[in-house]
């Protein structure tokens, strides 16, 4: 009985050893490249998941999430600068960070699959809170196997493993209890420093088009060319464009964080600086602060509107994915010519409305669009407009002579008043 208890008070120490070993083993390896799958079947359903975690301590990390299904992300981490790859629309953007929130917080809220493992590698952070539930359970067996290590424990309903190789780095957890299971393997390798920096094929964006899901193709063209369009309006940071629609035409900029449209109607500019808007029609001209909202909102008042795309482009979204929007399917439908240039027409159907696309095939810029209502077989053109692309950015506007001022606020609806937004 004394042997057993001398046996049993020895394991336990080993363990108690080994659980601090792995600790210390983590902790001293200052950079290196962990991929990891995941796959469980508990109450909370089943999940097939991959991870690769690229780090150089201090503070710069890579950690992509794959639970597939085009759901895949990738955050990347440099300091307190973030920024998250969404693989689905190949989109990268920052994500604001904020003193008032740990940084381990902010990236966990960008993917529920993010487990806490992988930022306290990242990081240098022991790993001790992470090994409590293991430690909490007693009577592992420590064995070797060449190489390997083992710590196992079964009793009852439960069947618990974890492995390691000689520096003590995890390769594999196996935990099963009864009918449920999870299990990891794991892969460390050393750093390849590229994989710390998104990729040069990445679309930067201000924001991510959370809603975008990639289209189904008719054709190889049409995969080819939607793709290269999307990519060319990802990276648009600045432009002047004249729209022609219905014989009228708007003319617009952005760039610079500011705005500027003219029409038949109105013209106006925006910027974080505030808002200005000028109704010849009416000898009025509207400034004050607002927001992008509450600038949408003013311009709907005095009888205009803010084109499509340039309500997009300043949210730092993309107008190409808009329309595209859920579930469309793409298919090339010929070719013609705007103003005079070739170009190639994607039809995008979804629900009962058509979108022909004219697209510019050596750059993917949309030259002309025009949609289509489709009831039974009556089909009825709604809209149809062509683009002029040039360069320039915002502009800002003054109050023209003999103009009557007035605050924009009195064009905005009241439902929109209250805080400025930044």
């Amino acid at each position: 009985m004394i042997t057993t208890f001398v046996w049993v008070a020895t394991q336990n120490n080993v363990v108690e050893l080994t659980l601090k070993g792995i600790e210390a083993a983590y902790q001293r390896l200052a950079s290196a490249e962990i991929r990891a799958t995941l796959r469980s079947d508990t109450l909370e359903g089943k999940a097939n998941i991959r991870y690769h975690l690229a780090y150089r301590r201090p503070g710069k990390f890579r950690l992509t999430v794959d639970p597939g299904d085009t759901k895949g992300k990738t955050v990347f981490v440099d300091g307190k600068r973030i920024n998250v790859l969404v693989h689905r629309s190949n989109q990268l953007a920052p994500v604001p960070v904020s003193n008032e929130q740990p940084l381990a917080t902010t990236i966990q809220s960008q993917d529920r699959f993010i487990d806490p493992l992988f930022l306290h590698i990242a990081n240098g952070v022991t790993l001790s809170e992470w090994l409590e539930p293991i430690r909490a359970v007693k009577g592992w067996r420590l064995t070797w196997k060449g190489n390997e290590g083992r710590l196992h424990f079964k009793g009852g309903a439960s069947d618990l493993e974890l492995r390691f190789n000689q520096n003590l780095l995890l390769t594999r957890l196996n935990f099963r209890n009864g009918d449920q299971k999870t299990e990891w393997n794991l892969v460390t390798r050393p750093l390849e420093p590229a994989n710390l920096v998104p990729p040069a094929s990445a679309n930067r964006v201000r924001e991510i088009d959370k809603a975008f899901i990639p289209p189904t193709y008719g054709d190889p063209q049409a995969r080819s060319l939607t793709q290269r369009m999307l990519a060319t309006y990802d990276r648009m940071r600045a432009a002047r464009v004249t729209v022609v629609e219905g014989g009228k035409r708007t003319e617009f900029s952005f760039g610079n964080g500011r705005a500027w449209q003219r029409d038949e109607v109105a013209e106006w500019s925006y910027s974080r600086d505030g808002v200005r808007i000028n109704v010849p029609g009416q000898k009025l001209t509207f400034s004050g602060k607002a927001d992008w909202s509450q600038t949408i909102d003013a311009v709907a008042t005095v009888g205009s509107r803010v084109d499509p795309f340039l309500r997009a482009w300043v949210r730092g979204q993309n107008p190409i994915r808009q329309i595209l929007g859920r579930g469309v399917k793409v298919e090339t439908m010929g070719q013609a010519e705007v103003n005079g240039e070739p170009v190639t027409i994607l039809k995008v159907t979804s629900s009962g409305v058509t979108t022909d696309l004219y697209v510019r095939p050596r750059d993917g810029m949309v030259l002309g669009l025009a949609t289509i209502l489709a009831e039974g077989q009556k089909r009825t053109q709604i809209d149809q407009k062509t683009f002029i692309y040039g360069t320039g950015a915002g502009r800002s506007l003054t109050a023209p002579a003999g103009f009557t001022a007035r605050d924009v606020r009195t064009v905005i609806s009241p439902d929109s008043l209250g805080p400025v937004s930044p």
